[in-house]
């Protein structure tokens, strides 16, 4: 593979770059560091330059390379291909000095926790020395040929030259969390660790306390021990305490506890718990919370009740199928199984579609009576919502009308003739009639129902009188015109 790889990325070379990366595999200046499978991975260091360069070379005549050199292959590349083909999968002896961050606890005048750190250069013959200056200063008089740098060692290298009494200041060491966090080569008072800016915050559990429900805001298990204000240390791992407006720099207002009667578990559920969640995972533990349901949204259910002569009507706006809670006022009342999210912004405009297309408010009573209520019925049959199972009943259960229309006819001593007529309008079977003219002026209403009484309705037989209304309404005209 070594042979292949080479020609290939000679072949894909330019003269500039293969002569460039020939010197510096020449130079003994790319080192194989870690192998993994068939994939080569190289430090490559250019002379003065503090920071190498990493190069992989791949089973399949492929190469990546962290520079920004416009060649590719770049010299860096070159100078790995070489020194994998002349010295085989070898890994090398170290041949730079690396630096290494000491890190020691330690304790203010007020017994708080505290860091500070010292840079040490550790050279391969294991000599150390401690970094009194600037990285930077060094890098003029030659030496920064001898050292492997990366780039966070430079980067905190300005947040470290302060001379300071004490630990290091909460945000320097928020920012050594950042820059750090690649680095191999921290130790805490001899161990060591990595650095991690990843914050970890406090636990929040809901649990049962006899009668009540306990909101608890408590210490994170994962946090093994607090190491500065803001800073922790999660097994090997030193991170950012997160939530401290809560917990305090050193979690020391931590627990914090609240207590929720039962009458204030709805509002625990959907105003202190979604609050909660938006910055803290919530950890459910009681048994007389219910579930949140995001996905359940508002909507209006209008229950209907029979009256006689009409009808009462009454809106609520609610969440669920079936609904699960509803809106009273401003508050909202579990009803069964999970609660919602509210979303108030669904709830205005559901409540004024319900008062524009039916003139009627949620939660208030409207009571409807004879052609009133008919109008109203025959808006309900039409509307677009949800009724409830006793509302689509009555709608649905009125009984068809059929029209009755009888001629009678008398003669006078031989002299003249006298007819007459008699309609109505009723349900087969029951003796319950309708005068024509109230089925015609209901027809020319744009009703389809209208009210039989006893809390029943009957329903008009349009096509019929689509054919015949204006005959019959002409013929009874004559005849109270008579």
């Amino acid at each position: 593979m070594q042979s292949a790889l080479l020609d290939a990325i000679r072949g894909a070379a330019k003269p500039a770059p293969w002569a460039q990366g020939s010197r510096l595999a020449k130079s003994q200046l790319a080192i194989l560091e870690r192998v993994e499978g068939n994939d080569f991975t190289f430090c490559v260091k250019p002379p003065g330059r503090p920071v190498p360069f990493t190069v992989v070379l791949t089973p399949d005549d492929s190469w990546e390379c962290t520079c920004d050199d416009p060649n590719d292959p770049c010299p860096h590349v070159v100078a790995a291909a070489i020194t994998l083909r002349r010295d085989g999968a070898v890994l090398s002896a170290p041949v730079w000095a690396w630096l290494e961050y000491q890190f020691q606890r330690i304790r203010d005048p007020h017994g708080d926790p505290g860091l500070e750190v010292a840079r040490e250069i550790v050279f391969p013959d294991g000599q150390r020395e401690t970094v009194a200056g600037s990285l930077r200063s060094r890098f003029g008089t030659g030496e920064a040929a001898r050292l492997r740098l990366a780039e966070g060692d430079l980067k905190v290298d300005p947040l470290l030259l302060r001379e300071r009494r004490g630990g290091l200041p909460p945000n320097t060491l928020l920012g050594l969390l950042g820059l750090l966090q690649e680095s191999r080569n921290i130790f805490l008072d001899g161990e060591p660790v990595s650095f991690s800016p990843q914050q970890v915050l406090p636990r929040v559990a809901i649990r049962d306390a006899g009668a009540d429900v306990l909101l608890v805001i408590e210490r994170n298990p994962e946090v093994s021990e607090v190491l500065a204000p803001g800073i922790g240390r999660c097994g090997e791992v030193v991170c950012a305490l997160g939530a401290t407006d809560l917990s305090g720099q050193t979690l020391a207002a931590l627990p914090i506890e609240r207590r929720f009667p039962a009458g204030k578990i709805v509002e625990l559920a959907t105003r202190v718990m979604p609050d909660l969640a938006r910055r803290f995972r919530v950890h459910v533990e009681s048994r007389r919370v219910p579930r949140i349901d995001p996905e359940l949204t508002p909507w209006i259910e209008i229950n209907v009740e029979r009256l006689e002569g009409g009808m009462s009507v009454f809106p609520r706006l609610v969440y669920g199928h079936p609904p699960s809670a509803r809106i009273d006022g401003t508050q909202l009342v579990h009803l069964e199984g999970p609660l919602p999210l509210r979303d108030l912004a669904k709830e205005s405009a559901a409540a004024r579609e319900l008062r524009e297309l039916l003139d009627l408010v949620p939660g208030r009573r409207t009571n409807f009576q004879g052609s009133e209520a008919a109008q109203f019925a025959t808006k309900l049959r039409v509307w677009g919502g949800a009724l409830d199972a006793r509302a689509g009943a009555l709608l649905s259960t009125g009984k068809p009308l059929v029209p009755h229309v009888e001629f009678a006819s008398a003669r006078d001593a031989g002299v003249s003739l006298t007819v007459t007529l008699e309609a109505h309008f009723a349900h087969p079977g029951s003796q319950q009639r309708v005068d024509a003219q109230a089925v015609i002026q209901a027809w020319r209403d744009g009703l389809e129902i209208i009210p039989l009484g006893a809390g029943e309705w009957g329903v008009l037989p349009t096509e019929w009188l689509a054919v015949h209304g204006d005959a019959l309404e002409r013929l009874l005209e004559a005849r109270d015109g008579d």
